[in-house]
């Protein structure tokens, strides 16, 4: 550990306050304690390790704006000239807001706060829902700091606002809308991962820039098959991710889909917040490789088998 923070607090050095050094600890024990493996985001060779050098010490303004879910749509809307984001049905800077909404929302919705990651509320049933028990937990979103939970630095200043979205209906047969999750590294394709299924039971399986099975997984979401997207689908995707990520190192750009619609859902700026446990651990390596290879505009390494 100690080889590890000494570079990193000589680095941060002159940078403002205790509360960064703490953060660059708090990433760095939680990437051992998952991973079993200590990080280096002065010198990154794995994935992780960019991710903890931006967390850390490559803080930029865009994580921050893509941090916060409405300014992300500004962002889409600045590159694309359109929005195909999952539409908004409304958006609130206080729960007595929304509460007093309530009744004009539609029959199906769903409820997220700006402000952070994973905090879902989905109410298909308006009428049949718990309206207190919705309010409540609105009510704790809006009084947490997502930053502090988690030290992502991207979240530290965004507002806390809270926002309804279309209720976006699953496949048939599935418990949420397929998620395709396409890491892109300088505007380019490197692994398109297909996912479904609640936090805690994700399954899924990973593709090439091709459509080509490959073996990148993440150990705790375990990899079963599922169908790449159709092409056509595949085609439009792919066409929004690089332009979205045009000369940027990294981003994650995620879609969903529903019967006959795919909808962009987020630009991810700190997948797992660099913590990943990726299985077999050469994908991460080879995604290192891959964003210094995309920073230096030189050929990108041979894929793992």
């Amino acid at each position: 550990m100690d080889g590890v923070q000494g570079p990193v607090v000589r680095m941060m050095r002159g940078t403002p306050g205790l509360r960064d050094l703490y953060d660059a600890q708090f990433h760095i024990r939680r990437h051992h304690a998952r991973t079993g493996r200590w990080p280096n985001p002065i010198f990154p060779r794995t994935v992780n390790d960019w991710l903890l050098r931006r967390l850390i010490l490559a803080r930029e303004p865009l994580h921050a704006r893509l941090s916060d879910k409405l300014e992300t749509r500004a962002f889409v809307r600045e590159r694309l000239g359109a929005d195909p984001t999952v539409p908004v049905l409304g958006q609130w800077d206080s729960v007595a807001a929304l509460a007093a909404d309530w009744d004009r929302l539609p029959d199906a919705f769903v409820l997220k706060p700006t402000h952070g990651s994973g905090w879902v509320r989905l109410v298909p049933d308006r009428a049949a829902a718990d309206r207190d028990a919705v309010l409540a937990e609105a009510r704790g979103w809006m009084a947490t700091s997502f930053y502090d939970l988690w030290r992502e630095w991207g979240y530290r200043h965004v507002r806390p606002r809270l926002v309804a979205e279309r209720h976006v209906a699953p496949m048939p047969g599935e418990p949420t809308p397929v998620e395709y999750r396409f890491w892109m590294f300088g505007g380019r394709l490197a692994v398109l991962r297909v996912s479904v299924g609640f936090a805690g039971q994700v399954r899924g399986c990973a593709f090439d820039a091709a459509l080509r099975p490959v073996s990148f997984a993440i150990s705790d979401r375990p990899n079963r098959p599922l169908p790449p997207p159709a092409p056509e689908d595949f085609v439009w995707m792919l066409d929004v991710a690089e332009r979205l990520t045009a000369g940027i190192d990294f981003l994650r750009v995620d879609f969903l889909q529903e019967a006959g619609r795919i909808w962009l859902g987020e630009l991810t700026s700190y997948p797992d917040a660099g913590t990943a446990p990726y299985r077999p651990w050469a994908w991460a390596e080879w995604m290192g490789a891959v964003w210094r290879a995309a920073r230096r505009g030189r050929p990108w390494p041979t894929m793992p088998a």
